[in-house]
């Protein structure tokens, strides 16, 4: 009788049994050994793990995105398309110094060809100043997960960038902090690099004592160009927020500041010395600086404030322009500027700069002793702008302004300026402005050779021949029926100057009072039958000349 016997699985069985058993089978030819099947599959498990725990294990492992037309590739070559600090040994506790690893992973990253780099969550200390390389985005998980703290005393990152290479870099994502360092970020040369959501500070105006981020190029060979900070925050750094301490005019060029909180920096907000070109400070919240103001440029040429909120403590300026140099280009338009009562708000030029091409216009000014000192500018219009609670909205234009247009909160218009009178080349009294020819010129004689300028003098308007060197005509409010009058220099030289006629008009008969020997006047009411029109004065008296 033949037995069946049930196998449970993982049941034993020895060479004996099976070849009692299991008819026509003979162990040691159709069946292996267990115990050595056993093993070696216990040798291959083993040289798998080993295989995939190198540093070459994710080679073996393959990965196919979805999608029509994905190509398969290997793991590894899928994680390398992010290179994180981690990589290079990076710990981000805040307690262990990460300066060797995150220089390496730059140097890498740069190395090869250029790329992301990857800054996990965490606080990474470094005493050392990193250098940023060519071609590397330095990207975080966000300015309150990714932390950099600087704990050295010098310059926490430095990035001196070829202008090919380290072109279109995007950073972001970040923080970078310090208690001791001097500068945060500093660019000494630099093409289309942007900023967006990266966070400087120097903790309560503790750190960064120089700036946070500063532009510094050497020369224009060097240039700092095309930088952008959007939706960043600059803030409590005992220096500057953002400064170009440029060493060469022209090497800054196309700087953006946008939708960024630059505040409550020791040195001021935006500051920027020598000459700079094109910059741009839009949309943002730049309040609370420190006693350089909130913005202040000394030199440049093309700059537009617009749209920004301002709030200084008393007697800190909010902008201050063009004071170590003659400026050109400015618009000013649809800033929020609240003081603390004293100070000024925006001062314009200083005596021997002139801020050139102006527009200062939709402004809010409030609670400041001056709104607008115009100190001295040459070409371009303040107002409208909404004053409130300041003791003077607009100050008294400084001598030298010229072809200012002022327009007050009651609509009146003020012009200092000149509308200059050409007689050689041009026709003989056709009107110009600008360039040699000076016009229309308030408390002011335009000096140019072969140029005639009005200018007015203790209430007396008067025409001034700067050839020579000369008024030719005056005009003042006179007194009593000597309304107007008008003094007139013929002649063409020095000597003719010494005799002149003046003309007066009015209504009624003359006093022989008024006047001088040689002047007429004009009676506005004499066009009745019998009335004198014309009077000529002569041995005191006036005399009729003319009687309708």
């Amino acid at each position: 009788m033949t037995q069946t016997r049930r196998l449970i699985k993982g049941t034993q069985l020895t060479s004996a049994e099976i070849d009692a058993n299991f008819d026509g089978l003979q162990t040691g030819t159709d069946i292996p050994s267990i115990a050595a099947e056993t093993a070696a599959r216990i040798a291959a498990d083993a040289l798998i793990s080993s295989n995939l725990a190198a540093s070459s294990g994710s080679s073996l492992v393959g990965f196919l995105q979805s999608g029509t037309g994905a190509v398969a590739r290997s793991v590894q070559s899928k994680e390398r398309d992010i290179v994180s600090v981690k990589d290079f040994g990076a710990l981000g506790d805040g307690i262990t110094s990460d300066t060797v690893a995150i220089q390496a992973a730059i140097d890498a990253v740069n190395a090869a060809g250029g790329g992301r780099l990857y800054i996990p969550r965490g606080t990474y200390l470094h005493a050392t100043g990193l250098t940023w390389k060519d071609g590397v985005s330095i990207c975080g998980e966000g300015k309150f997960s990714s932390i950099l703290k600087y704990t050295g005393a010098g310059v926490a990152h430095s990035a001196n960038y070829s202008n090919s290479v380290g072109s279109s870099l995007q950073h972001e994502g970040f923080k970078i902090t310090s208690l001791t360092g001097t500068i945060g970020i500093e660019l000494t040369s630099a093409s289309a690099v942007t900023f967006r959501q990266v966070e400087v500070t120097g903790v309560s105006q503790t750190g960064f004592t120089t700036a946070g981020v500063r532009l510094s190029p050497p020369d224009v060979s060097h240039p700092v160009i095309s930088i952008v900070f959007e939706d960043c925050d600059i803030h409590e750094n005992a220096g500057a927020g953002i400064t170009a301490n440029v060493l060469a005019n022209d090497a800054t060029n196309h700087i953006v500041v946008s939708n960024s909180r630059v505040r409550a920096n020791g040195g001021g907000n935006i500051k920027g010395t020598s000459e700079l070109l094109n910059w741009a400070i839009v949309n943002n919240d730049l309040e609370a600086s420190g006693s350089a103001g909130a913005i202040s440029f000394t030199d440049f040429q093309g700059l537009v404030i617009h749209g920004n909120y301002f709030e200084q403590a008393a007697g800190f300026p909010a902008i201050s322009l063009g004071v170590g140099a003659t400026s050109n280009g400015l618009s000013i338009k649809g800033n929020y500027i609240t003081g603390s009562g004293a100070g000024t708000a925006i001062t314009l030029g200083a005596a021997g700069f002139a801020v050139q091409g102006i527009d200062v216009s939709g402004n809010t000014i409030s609670a400041w002793t001056t709104g607008i000192d115009p100190v001295r500018i040459v070409g371009g219009r303040i107002g409208p702008n909404n004053f409130t609670s300041c003791g003077t909205d607009i100050a008294a234009p400084g001598a030298n302004c010229a072809s200012l247009e002022i327009q007050r909160a009651n609509g009146t218009f003020d012009f200092y300026g000149t509308i200059g009178i050409k007689n050689a080349a041009m026709n003989v009294g056709a009107l110009v402005s600008g360039g040699a020819v000076a016009g229309l010129a308030v408390n002011r004689r335009d000096t140019n050779a072969a140029a005639y300028s009005w200018y007015s003098a203790a209430g007396v308007m008067q025409l001034f021949d700067s050839a020579l060197a000369a008024d030719i005509v005056q005009i003042q409010q006179g007194s009593g029926n000597f309304l107007h009058k008008g003094k007139v220099y013929p002649g063409t030289d020095t000597a003719a100057l010494q005799t002149n006629a003046g003309i007066y008009a009015g209504n009624g008969v003359p006093n022989n009072a008024n006047g001088a020997d040689g002047d007429f006047y004009f009676r506005g009411d004499g066009t009745q039958a019998g009335n004198t029109v014309i009077y000529h004065k002569q041995a005191g008296a006036w005399v009729a000349l003319i009687t309708t």
